[in-house]
């Protein structure tokens, strides 16, 4: 009767294990998921333009994203030639999904991709964290300190900028941007 039982059980419970399984073998590695992002943010390359933040009174942004270095970088290009142009470059750095930007407040703030969720699908978004900066003489310097990206598609993008001022918020820039 016990082994009755205990079979009843196994068979009871195999289903869930081959759920389980399934689904742990579904998950990608950091390193994996680092270069699926990479590749999506690649597939961004040509210009985009959307309206700017309301600081610049509604005149309209335009972006290029452009890949470079034997496809191992991509350099985005915030406000091409104007005097407030900024320079953004993606890169992987082993299993890590990193920026560094070069911002117009002369400091150049390194941030990572955080390692959650999962790539694919036609919506994926992107939260890059705060690394480390050059030209920063001290934290509370105000610096670029997250940005959260989201590709929704082929033709549209969402980033969303944080800046910091003495260890704290101190101002948020959205752009939603559009492929030309």
């Amino acid at each position: 009767m016990n082994r009755i039982a205990a079979l009843s059980f196994v068979l009871a419970l195999a289903p869930a294990c081959a759920t389980f399984d399934a689904s742990m073998s579904a998950r990608t590695s950091p390193a994996e998921l680092s270069k699926s992002r990479f590749e999506r943010i690649k597939s961004l390359a040509g210009e985009w333009s959307g309206p700017g933040p309301a600081e610049m009174q509604g005149a309209p942004l335009d972006v290029r994203y452009r890949v470079t270095a034997g496809g191992n970088a991509v350099e985005e290009t915030i406000m091409p030639g104007s005097d407030h142009e900024m320079v953004t470059m993606y890169h992987l750095d082993g299993d890590r999904l990193m920026l560094t930007h070069y911002c117009v407040a002369g400091n150049q703030p390194r941030m990572v991709a955080a390692n959650e969720g999962s790539s694919g699908g036609s919506v994926e978004t992107i939260r890059f964290e705060f690394a480390g900066a050059s030209n920063l003489a001290s934290p509370n310097d105000g610096h670029m300190h997250q940005m959260e990206m989201t590709i929704d598609g082929k033709d549209h993008l969402t980033t969303h900028w944080t800046y910091y001022q003495d260890g704290k918020t101190s101002h948020e820039a959205t752009f939603e941007l559009n492929r030309k």
